[in-house]
């Protein structure tokens, strides 16, 4: 499930030290991303986009991404 999503994610989107953006390795994305689907969703995530856009689409439209880079648009 998660897996997908992180790999696409960690594909098209490089981390950029200048915005301290560094990335969770693709197994603690989906260990993280399991625990969230396990509790139901609804949660904030601040400053970390590869988490948020890991999660299935059902359950992001119900959590909400806090970042200053570029992936307002992707939401």
């Amino acid at each position: 499930m998660a897996t997908s999503n992180t790999a696409l994610f960690l594909k098209n989107f490089e981390e950029k030290a200048e915005f301290n953006q560094y990335w969770y390795s693709q197994i603690t994305i989906d260990r993280i991303v399991e625990e969230v689907v396990r509790m139901g969703g609804r949660v904030g995530f601040l400053s970390t986009p590869s988490l948020y856009f890991a999660l299935p689409e059902s359950v992001r439209e119900h959590c909400y991404v806090f970042d200053v880079s570029c992936f307002v648009h992707l939401r």
